[in-house]
């Protein structure tokens, strides 16, 4: 991403937001990883597998005592842990928008190893400490699928594990997203910033909408206009999370 104004304090032009923009895509900063689940006094094994195409994903395996597993992904220029929002250098392109602030998600791990569930947390491909791969560009979820699916090939070849269920060569318009949503017809719970000042409370409706399964729900969160409040509110505020997995994970 790209800040909102420059040392002296006037607006950027289109050009040079659309340059940022780019950079941020083609040549994302990676965050260090700064808490792990040994700061709760979870135990946790570091994990690594290959993705779909061969690309080495690492990670944390935290077990649990049900049958049952989460796999938790993270969002672009974050890493399992969360992201350093908070810390030079991670934090200069978030000032502008003020989301100048840490996003942790130790705490959505322990309550879900608190509710029992199995976990595997990994750091997609060009990020954390994940292998480079699609030409080091993020994907914005077109390319990251091929992890995904390295996760769940990497769940179902453990014994302990495979019986629990289950410049970027791109244009802006690859990235509208509801024409992917249509494809979702697993249950889906979507948390949403409306006022988010990168994104439209529309934009987010639109790929809610197109998700043809009835098994969906959408959270609006108020009050703020910062994105990153919403990448903290389970952590903050985990009973969504653990009603919405009672009611699907089997």
């Amino acid at each position: 991403m790209t800040q909102v104004a420059d040392t002296e304090g006037t607006l950027p032009t289109r050009a040079e937001l659309v340059a940022g923009l780019v950079s941020a895509m083609a040549n994302p900063a990676r965050s260090p990883i700064l808490r792990s689940p040994a700061d709760d006094g979870i135990a946790f094994s570091d994990i690594f597998f290959p993705a779909m195409d061969g690309v080495t994903i690492e990670g944390w395996y935290i077990p649990g005592d049900s049958d049952r597993l989460i796999i938790a992904n993270h969002p672009i220029w974050a890493n399992r842990y969360g992201f350093p929002g908070h810390l030079k250098p991670y934090s200069d392109a978030w000032e502008a928008s003020g989301n100048n602030i840490e996003v942790n998600f130790m705490p959505d791990y322990k309550h879900l190893h608190e509710a029992g569930y199995h976990i595997l947390a990994y750091d997609l491909r060009n990020f954390g400490q994940s292998a480079a791969g699609s030409g080091g560009a993020v994907g914005n979820g077109i390319r990251e699928y091929r992890d995904v699916i390295g996760s769940l090939r990497y769940v179902r070849s453990q014994p302990d594990l495979k019986d629990l269920r289950r410049a970027t060569s791109m244009e802006l318009k690859d990235m509208d997203m509801p024409q992917y949503a249509t494809a979702v017809d697993v249950p889906t719970l979507l948390l949403q910033v409306r006022n988010d000042t990168m994104t439209t409370p529309d934009d987010v409706q639109a790929i809610f909408d197109a998700m043809p399964t009835d098994r969906k729900d959408l959270i609006w969160i108020e009050g703020t206009n910062r994105r990153f409040d919403g990448y903290n509110y389970l952590p903050q505020n985990p009973q969504p999370m653990l009603d919405w997995f009672e009611r699907f994970v089997a």
